[in-house]
């Protein structure tokens, strides 16, 4: 027999009967168990009258206070699968359609209704892909987007309302051409007036942050097929500046929002995801776009952001970040860093505040040492090493983001990134696009050190660059024979430039 302790913390059965004989239990039921995570407990046979009854009540309540919490209801047990058919009907989908405020009786109800039944629906949407298709033909889109332009529409009142149009607009096999139509209806400019208008008020509610995040998550969207990171071929172009003739005013907004400061996710999560959902926004901007991110707004306040938010996710992503969210942040500031060199200097003191590239070639060239084969200083944990080793990662995805993030730090040059990463880091990076140039066939560490060997006799010599003759490198396997002669050719075109002269023994001193 359940203790009076567990007989108080378990919901009670015969309270979702009494819904079916006792109108007046709905608000005890909703006021007892809205927190309540899951209805196990219940049995089926309960749940199904409940749904069935609180389904009438969306058609016969005139009581607007019963249609609240019969949304409220049905919204936490559209959780469950028992009872669901008795709601998954036309009729009942406009109903609830008409009590968000998107039919023929559009004002007659109170906000909080439609504030309800748009939550209810988002709820239902995600247990019954079924229902979005229907939305859409009902043009359930156009409606929402309407309600979200209305004057002085609040955060609380627009949350349900954005999630929906956030469902309705996402990329599937049926709907492709969703977001292009929405976008063309003014959707975009939607979203960045809401940003504008709610990002005025100092400091912002939590509220403010969930529904600003919601903005996000539908401009990401809408903007499927305006930019270059995305590389799904199977979005519909979209130009940007048609769509959004502002676009510095949008970004400006935007990054307003980005630079609020934060001292770590977990003081404030809503703000986390938010910036998370600005990330994922400039997935979108087209590539000749790319560096208005370090043009509008405080550029010092954006870059250190964008960091702050890497080494998080790099340093502590167990705790702190998705994968999908860590490669999206790598791959925007790859891209900002190929297309603002201002900004890289900054970049290469946050990832490696313990180097300086020239200092290292400088005593390697003393040592006369070949190019580093590895990384100098490989153990030290600054973000920028953790970064190099992903390069290698067998995540392939990851690996490429984290790749093209360090060959955007040294400007796309080959020479860089060996530098920067070690030969045997930057290897497969460099042959994967076919930039080893001369260094892709010096397949051993000493033809490496005879180059570097040779440099210097140039430069002993007074040779400029353009004296340096090109070298024939190997094709691919050769036999020991074709290597000795390839490398005679070489040596002869040397001598033949006057880079290397022969002297006879005993005049090395002369």
């Amino acid at each position: 027999r359940a203790s009076e302790t567990e007989a108080m913390s378990t919901p009670t059965p015969s309270l979702l009967l009494q819904l079916t004989e006792d109108p007046s239990a709905l608000r005890s039921f909703v006021t007892d168990y809205a927190s309540a995570q899951s209805f196990a407990e219940f049995p089926a046979a309960d749940k199904v009258r409940a749904v069935a009854y609180l389904v009438q009540q969306l058609h016969s309540a005139a009581d607007g206070e019963v249609l609240q919490q019969s949304l409220v209801a049905l919204k936490m047990l559209a959780r469950e699968a028992e009872g669901m058919d008795a709601f998954l009907q036309p009729s009942v989908l406009l109903r609830v359609f008409e009590l968000m405020g998107c039919g023929q009786g559009v004002g007659l109800f109170a906000p909080a209704t439609n504030v309800n039944a748009s939550k209810t629906m988002v709820n239902l949407i995600f247990k019954d892909a079924a229902l979005s298709t229907q939305l859409r033909e009902m043009d359930g889109a156009t409606a929402i987007h309407k309600i979200l332009c209305k004057p002085g529409i609040s955060p609380e009142f627009a949350f349900g309302y954005l999630r929906l149009l956030f469902v309705l607009t996402r990329p599937t096999d049926n709907s492709v051409t969703e977001n292009v139509r929405m976008a063309d209806q003014g959707a975009i400019q939607t979203m960045f007036k809401l940003i504008r208008r709610w990002s005025k008020v100092v400091p912002l509610p939590q509220q403010h942050l969930v529904s600003l995040r919601e903005c996000m998550q539908n401009i990401f969207n809408l903007t499927l097929g305006m930019g270059s990171l995305g590389g799904n071929t199977g979005h519909i172009a979209m130009d940007y500046k048609t769509y959004l003739p502002n676009f510095e005013e949008c970004i400006d907004a935007m990054l307003t929002l980005f630079n609020l400061p934060l001292t770590s996710p977990v003081a404030n999560p809503a703000l986390w995801e938010l910036k998370a959902g600005i990330v994922n926004c400039c997935v979108n901007i087209p590539e000749e776009y790319f560096a208005i991110l370090v043009v509008v707004n405080d550029s010092a306040r954006t870059l250190a952001t964008l960091f702050d938010i890497l080494e998080y996710h790099v340093q502590k992503a167990e705790q702190l970040s998705t994968l999908q969210s860590q490669m999206q942040l790598m791959l925007v500031i790859a891209q900002l860093l190929k297309k603002s060199a201002d900004s890289r200097p900054y970049a290469f003191k946050r990832l490696f505040p313990d180097r300086d590239l020239a200092q290292e070639a400088a005593t390697r060239e003393e040592k006369e040492e070949p190019m580093n084969m590895d990384v100098p200083n490989r153990d030290s944990p600054t973000t920028g090493n953790k970064l190099i080793k992903l390069m290698t990662e067998t995540n392939q995805s990851l690996n490429y983001c984290a790749t093209e993030l360090l060959f955007g730090l040294v400007g796309e040059d080959s020479d860089a990134i060996i530098k920067l990463t070690g030969f045997g880091n930057a290897a497969g990076m460099l042959a994967m696009r076919g930039l080893f140039g001369d260094i892709s066939n010096r397949d051993t560490a000493a033809e490496m050190r005879e180059v570097e060997r040779q440099r210097k006799l140039a430069e002993q010599h007074q040779v400029s660059p353009d004296q340096i003759p090109e070298l024939r490198g190997a094709q691919g396997p050769e036999t020991a024979e074709e290597k000795e002669d390839r490398l005679m050719e070489n040596f002869q075109r040397l001598l033949d430039s006057g880079v290397v002269k022969l002297v006879r023994k005993g005049d090395e001193d002369k």
